[in-house]
């Protein structure tokens, strides 16, 4: 694994993290997580995680419907 693909994973776990956590919008984790675009956001995060942002937060998140699941 490069330094690079390491920041990434790094960055998307706390995206992860951030999306359960709740109180934040996509757009507002890509952001603090050192994404500027919001589409490749999006895109990386798909490519890690197999859903979308979105659908991940709907899932995981803190209102979703199991909160505790990674």
């Amino acid at each position: 694994q490069t330094p690079g693909e390491y920041l990434l994973t790094v960055r998307l776990e706390n995206a992860r993290r951030l999306l359960r956590e709740g109180g934040l919008n996509v757009s507002q984790v890509a952001l603090r997580t050192g994404f500027n675009s919001t589409a490749y956001f999006d895109r990386r995060f798909r490519l890690n995680a197999g859903m979308s942002p979105s659908e991940y937060q709907a899932r995981y998140g803190a209102e979703g419907s199991n909160a505790s699941a990674k």
